[in-house]
């Protein structure tokens, strides 16, 4: 292999690998499952169930609430060829910023479809169209034996007695049965709810449909459940929901098996799922290590007596101080999830990126504005005079128009850190007496002279103005 072929197959190999890099950075992350059940004719009905987190999604504020549309295309594939295409629009909808971004928040639906052959292949496509960020996940459609004595187990955390419209298509029964496509429990959960349909059973002399059930969870190392019942049905099929006992001692991947015996012919059939289980842990309800950086952040959101405050404090009272501003600002204390933490914690890793120079980007004065309040609807960017205060700099205004909030940085040491010298309707930011100066040269500043900078944006002007 000569030179000039080595060096067009690293560019090849640099090519590939920034593409696997880009769709990676491009995918969104959603969990999706299958689960088969028999209608009357022994066809096979597959139900898709998928779930879009909240945090996977780009919302767009939209009046008082948060708005994120999303496409889905079902593509049925036959030997590599779409014989079907399905497209379905939904929108996720958030009550707040910190729901918009929690991952504890989801979009869920089910999509149904009936085969009475094998062979076939789904295609689930799901797209943000505010990112227009997307993922795919295929399935194998294989049929559910006709002859099967049980379909396939769906697995749910909690059920709710609803007999509204409400998520019509997860009822089951009188109950809404809410699916998790990947179920994980915690340690703490004492009970998992299974549905499955019982087919295929023949009749005793008692006329009753007569039958054995053993339901097992278990692993290589240990079994947690196991329940065998002798039972009987009037009718088939029979839909069946079923609360199960857990007695959780341990985490780890375990199999859910429920095993039918047919007491007319000792026939017998098992289906099968699996659930993960998760040991409780302490949650900690903090974003740093040390109490003083944990300060320093919540800072940005205390007035001054409460800031006082903190100084009087031992190492005891500190840590409840810490506890306590959080759990105050949880816009839903009744869950597990603390959105606003999330929420706060986004903006860090965010500031970190984008304002970081000489020290953390969360510690800088943009970084600041950010956590506090988010992205500004407008950024106006320019360069002061050369004969204002210190020379020319860089400076930016920073614009909120829901409480019309301005800010004013400048980037005093050529640095990229730029530091608020005015602040608008923000009592907690000190303005600079003599920001002026800093912009301007005040001997020239009347209006539509050479004195202004010609992009200065209006706000700011008609602010020199009066000063």
């Amino acid at each position: 292999m000569n030179l000039e072929m080595l060096g067009n197959l690293n560019r090849i190999i640099v090519f590939i690998l920034f593409v696997m890099l880009f769709v990676n950075i491009c995918a969104l992350n959603f969990n999706a499952s299958v689960n088969r059940y028999l209608n009357n004719d022994k066809q096979t009905i597959f139900d898709i169930v998928y779930k879009v987190p909240n945090n996977q999604l780009s919302f767009q504020k939209t009046n008082n609430t948060f708005i994120a549309p999303i496409n889905v295309t079902l593509n049925l594939k036959k030997d590599g060829i779409i014989v079907l295409t399905r497209n379905f629009d939904q929108t996720a909808g958030a009550k707040s910023e910190a729901i918009s971004a929690s991952s504890n928040y989801y979009t869920i639906d089910k999509v149904s479809l009936t085969l009475a052959k094998a062979g076939f292949l789904a295609e689930l496509i799901v797209k943000d169209v505010n990112s227009a960020d997307s993922s795919v996940q295929s399935f194998h459609l294989d049929l559910l034996d006709p002859n099967a004595l049980l379909s396939d187990i769906e697995i749910s955390h909690n059920i709710v007695e609803n007999q509204s419209n409400q998520l019509a298509k997860f009822h089951r029964g009188d109950y809404l049965f809410f699916v998790d496509p990947i179920p994980v429990f915690y340690s703490s959960n004492d009970t998992v709810f299974v549905y499955y349909e019982i087919y295929n059973l023949n009749k005793m002399s008692s006329d009753k449909y007569n039958y054995i059930q053993n339901i097992k969870i278990y692993n290589e190392n240990s079994v947690i459940t196991d329940i065998t019942e002798n039972l009987s049905l009037d009718e088939l099929p029979s839909k069946i929901i079923k609360k199960i006992p857990l007695d959780l001692q341990i985490d780890g991947y375990f199999n859910i098996d429920i095993t039918l015996t047919d007491l007319s012919n000792s026939n017998k059939y098992t289906s099968k799922n699996n659930i993960s289980i998760l040991k409780e842990y302490i949650k900690v309800t903090r974003i740093f290590d040390t109490d003083e950086e944990e300060f320093i952040l919540m800072s940005y959101f205390l007035n001054t007596t409460e800031k006082k405050q903190w100084r009087k404090l031992n190492d005891t009272g500190k840590k409840n101080l810490i506890d306590r501003f959080w759990s105050q600002n949880d816009p839903t204390p009744n869950d597990n999830n603390n959105e606003f933490l999330d929420l706060i914690k986004t903006r860090i890793n965010y500031s970190n990126k984008q304002f970081s120079h000489f020290e953390k980007g969360w510690k800088t004065d943009q970084g600041k504005l950010y956590i506090k309040y988010g992205q500004p609807d407008e950024i106006v960017s320019g360069i002061t005079q050369a004969n204002a205060k210190y020379s020319r700099k860089d400076y930016k205004v920073w614009k909120y128009n829901g409480k019309d909030r301005l800010y004013l940085l400048l980037d005093f040491q050529n640095s990229g850190n730029y530091k608020i010298i005015m602040a608008k309707n923000d009592d907690n930011e000190k303005t600079d007496p003599s920001w002026v100066s800093y912009i301007i040269n005040t001997q020239f500043a009347d209006i539509g002279e050479t004195g202004w900078i010609s992009d200065i944006d209006d706000d700011l002007k008609k602010l020199i103005e009066n000063e």
